[in-house]
């Protein structure tokens, strides 16, 4: 059963990362990103224990196939098209565009560890090698979920306090490292059994969730404990939209919430074609009135990214049916 409401915090999250990336606020998009953190995590685990709790097992192998079926053939796509076609064309129109040093660190999904000063539209890609990182490390202790679920939050927890100590002795880059948004994905994972588990009143969850804004607005100075606080706010943000639209019919029927929610079918090429899209249209548009560019950008972010899902996506999306 799809959960309706998770779509449109998708289409909003990016929504909010567009406006982020396009006006240059880039710490606030940064954290706006780690919300997709949360929410992947979230539906991973609800579809995980909806799993286990209808045939008693959880399929690793399934698991990484229907991941790899959503992100891989446009992920694979986005880099022929970056590092084959777009240095010719560049060179015909006589525009120099900076290739990253390690090219194989996107091919691998580790471009997140990639510094070096290349294209801004690739950088997009940093939040999508976070998330396969976190896939495999979701796929290897998924043995313990079945009987040791809060075990292996617990664990996941240490093995994120151990690196903000070591990042915090030897002054180490946290920004763009797995470890840095465990938070946020062991939040998702928590609110998901939350939803699956336990009997939870709306009520109850809209005060908590006030209560950890309150909690990060408070502890922003320490880095870690700010995460923390944001992270479970997300995660409760999440549960209370979700028991929401679940308790009043009239969201669901609301044309406006429709729309949204059809939105947030296609985020997955919205977001990596807004980098493209920014970069180039700035360049294209320099003098152009910032507001109009602003809805020109968005509106073939939306064309682009329509025309990829239904073209392109969909074709491997349709084999997903086969690693249920």
């Amino acid at each position: 059963m799809k959960l309706k409401g998770l779509d449109s915090i998708r289409f909003i999250s990016f929504f909010l990362i567009f406006i982020l990336h396009f006006y240059g606020f880039k710490r606030l998009g940064a954290e706006i990103v780690a919300l997709f953190f949360t929410l992947s995590s979230f539906l991973l685990t609800y579809l995980m224990l909806k799993e286990i709790r209808e045939s008693q097992k959880f399929s690793a192998f399934n698991f990484f196939i229907r991941r790899s079926l959503r992100i891989f053939p446009l992920y694979f796509l986005i880099l022929l098209l970056s590092f084959l076609v777009l240095p010719v064309v560049a060179e015909t129109i006589n525009y120099t565009v900076k290739m990253p040093e390690k090219q194989w660190f996107y091919w691998l999904f580790i471009s997140n560890y990639e510094k070096s000063d290349h294209l801004f539209a690739l950088k997009f890609l940093w939040t999508l090698s976070v998330e396969e990182q976190f896939y495999l490390i979701f796929i290897l202790i998924s043995p313990l979920f079945k009987r040791f679920f809060f075990s292996a939050i617990v664990f996941l927890f240490l093995v994120y306090l151990l690196f903000y100590y070591f990042a915090e002795s030897y002054q180490l880059q946290t920004f763009g490292m797995v470890f840095t948004y465990f938070p946020f994905f062991l939040s998702g994972m928590v609110a998901a059994y939350i939803f699956t588990k336990e009997k939870v009143g709306r009520n109850y969850m809209l005060c908590l969730f006030f209560l950890m804004l309150l909690f990060s607005f408070f502890i922003q100075q320490i880095e870690w404990l700010y995460l923390i606080g944001v992270a479970i706010s997300y995660a409760f943000l999440i549960l209370a939209i979700i028991l929401f639209v679940q308790f009043y019919s009239f969201i669901q029927e609301n044309w406006v919430f429709k729309l949204v929610e059809m939105l947030g079918q296609f985020t997955l090429g919205m977001y990596v074609f807004s980098g493209f899209v920014i970069t180039f249209g700035n360049i294209i548009f320099p003098k152009l009135d910032r507001f109009l560019l602003f809805l020109i950008e968005l509106l073939v972010i939306f064309g682009l990214s329509f025309m990829s899902y239904f073209l392109f996506e969909k074709k491997f999306l349709t084999l997903k049916k086969f690693f249920r």
